[in-house]
């Protein structure tokens, strides 16, 4: 049996699918299974998946028939057919070091409390181009956290696992989910996840450059951002974060949901509705939200007189 079952869910990444495999089957630490998922591709993804099917790591190679209709589905389907102990999501577009899976197995064995760890990652462009790179965040320290206090500092009113190429977590963990929700979403799912993981489990943060994540026009999150989903979705994770006991909400937070919200309907200019269904959820949990959104748009029309 494998010790890690590595997940790849794929649509449309026909371009990218060669150097993300590659990536993978090259890793120094070789004690996995490879998992490929297609979910109704309508480029060429099939054909490129369909050259590895007689690898002697991949275990699955499973093509929809008809899209899933979002990619935590197929999170969700990988998962029900891993046998690792472990569970690596690699996305389709991404790529990652060889030495990934070595350094976070290293990790994890640290400390039996340790369920999740992630390494740090690049940005990349669609030609493979870094665009960004944090020298600061490639120490090579180990910093754990806590699983409420990670909760608490890296995922209150954002995702510090930015990217799900960047962490492995233990599979019996996913069978603690207190809500299974997040396959639903169509941005936030991930978010949402991590959550709920770390609820039992403490976090590894591996501070080295080990994930390369692609940024791209057909990046989920390009679409979403401009369909107002990190609010839709992101602050149902809030309301469920801010529910958890020993998770305390300071009135800063709520000022940073209204600039966060101020600054994305100024850039992409909601509908009507969006603006009346977030407004409304805010006020819902916590007016303060609402009064610092019209704060802030009065400061910013008299800046503008």
């Amino acid at each position: 049996m494998p010790k890690i079952s590595v997940i790849v869910p794929n649509y449309n990444h026909a371009l990218y699918l060669r150097q993300r495999i590659g990536s993978i089957l090259n890793q120094t630490y070789e004690d996995f299974e490879l998992i490929l998922l297609d979910d109704c591709s309508t480029d060429n993804s099939v054909e490129v998946l369909l050259s590895y099917k007689d690898h002697p790591k991949v275990s699955h190679l499973v093509f929809n028939k008809q899209n899933s209709g979002g990619t935590f589905k197929q999170w969700e389907k990988g998962i029900e057919l891993a046998k690792g102990k472990y569970i690596w999501i690699a996305e389709s577009d991404d790529w990652a070091d060889t030495t990934f899976l070595e350094k976070i197995i290293n990790g994890i064995g640290t400390s039996n409390t340790i369920g999740l760890a992630y390494t740090t990652s690049k940005l990349i462009n669609s030609g493979g181009e870094v665009t960004f790179e944090n020298e600061e965040q490639n120490s090579n320290e180990l910093i754990e956290h806590k699983g409420i206090q990670f909760i608490s500092e890296k995922l209150l009113t954002s995702n510090a696992i930015w990217n799900a190429s960047m962490m492995v977590f233990k599979k019996d963990l996913f069978y603690k989910l207190n809500d299974t929700s997040f396959k639903h979403m169509k941005y936030c799912g991930d978010w949402f996840l991590y959550v709920q993981l770390c609820q039992h489990t403490d976090v590894l943060e591996i501070k080295q450059t080990l994930n390369n994540y692609r940024i791209h026009s057909n990046n989920v999150s390009s679409e979403a951002k401009k369909l107002g989903m990190y609010f839709t979705e992101g602050f149902r994770v809030f309301e469920y974060v801010s529910r958890i006991e020993g998770i305390s909400i300071p009135i800063r937070c709520l000022y940073d949901w209204a600039k966060m919200y101020q600054k994305a309907d100024r850039e992409y200019h909601f509908p009507k509705e969006l603006r009346h269904y977030v407004l409304k959820m805010f006020f819902n949990y916590n007016p303060l939200i609402n009064v610092f959104v019209y704060f802030r748009i009065i400061l910013s029309n008299l800046k503008n007189v």
